[in-house]
Parts: structure tokens; C-alpha cells; sequence
């Protein structure tokens, strides 16, 4: 976040990267490539808090359903990631809806690697549930438990 700091005010900056997300998500129907990088951008610009809650909402409202729509491997590596950094700055109950919907669906993925990544961020995603959302917590543990037994050495290991 460099640039925004010694070369243009932060607001600029914002508005900028959010510009540039928007023309890539244009171009995200043809380019996993252009998918990748907004996934990437949302994620940084998210955790740095320069995308708050507006910014995310209308990445989730927009144009997320259509990066879930044939997602090959390298997209949904990363989007989980960028759900991750979207999080903090949305309603739980978006964050319940779309992101950790989306979470237990990857956790189910018939590709090793997705399943490697949801593993990996299960500890963060646990801490996200609210101590009184029971089956969502008894759901992640589950998953837990099976990825030990999981057909992939790159996933229970």
C-alpha cells in the first residue's frame, strides 16, 4: 500500500483500484487471469482496510456469482483468500449467506488442492462463527475430522 502513501491520497487510491477491479471484472468472463487479479486486489485492498463494507458488497452482489460459475481450479484457490479479507467488513449475516457458504461447499470440492486450501483457512473461518451458531461450528469441526482421513496426503497432512 506503498503508493497510496508517498504518491496519491488514499482516497484517490481507493478510487482508483476499485476502478480497475471494476474493468477487470469486465473482462473476468474471458480471462482466468483477469479473475485472479481482482480476487487479488479485493483480498489486499480488503485486509489493508482501504475496501470496507461498500466495496465488498457490491464485489459479493456483483460480481461474485459469476466467478463461481465454472470456477476452475486457480480461481477458487484464491477465492477463498479474498472471502477471508471480504469478511470483516460485511453483515454476519452475509458473511453466513454467501462466505461461509461458500467456504462449506470448497470444503466439499472434488479437487485436492481446493480442499487443501479450505483446510488451511479453517481456523480463521471457525473464529468468524459466532460461539452461539452451533452447526456452523459442529460443520467446520466435521471437516476437520474428515480431511485427517481424506483421499489426498496433501490434505491430511
Amino acid at each position: 500500500m506503498q503508493i497510496s502513501k508517498d504518491y496519491i491520497p488514499r482516497d484517490e487510491a481507493i478510487f482508483l483500484v476499485f476502478n480497475v477491479v471494476q474493468l477487470l471484472t469486465k473482462k473476468s468472463d474471458q480471462i482466468d487471469n483477469a479473475k485472479i487479479a481482482v480476487l487479488l486486489l479485493i483480498e489486499k485492498f480488503a485486509t489493508e482496510g482501504y475496501f470496507g463494507k461498500k466495496e465488498c458488497m457490491v464485489f459479493l452482489n456483483g460480481s461474485f456469482d459469476t466467478f463461481m460459475d465454472g470456477a476452475l481450479f486457480k480461481v477458487k484457490k484464491q477465492m477463498l483468500p479474498c472471502l477471508l479479507a471480504i469478511a470483516k467488513h460485511v453483515d454476519y449475516s452475509v458473511f453466513q449467506t454467501k462466505i461461509l457458504k461458500t467456504y462449506m461447499k470448497f470444503a466439499e470440492d472434488p479437487i485436492w488442492g481446493v480442499r487443501r486450501v479450505s483446510i488451511e483457512l479453517l481456523p480463521q473461518f471457525l473464529n468468524m462463527i459466532k460461539d452461539s451458531e452451533t452447526n456452523d461450528l459442529v460443520s467446520g469441526l466435521d471437516f476437520l475430522k474428515k480431511s485427517l482421513s481424506d483421499d489426498s496426503r496433501w490434505v491430511k497432512n
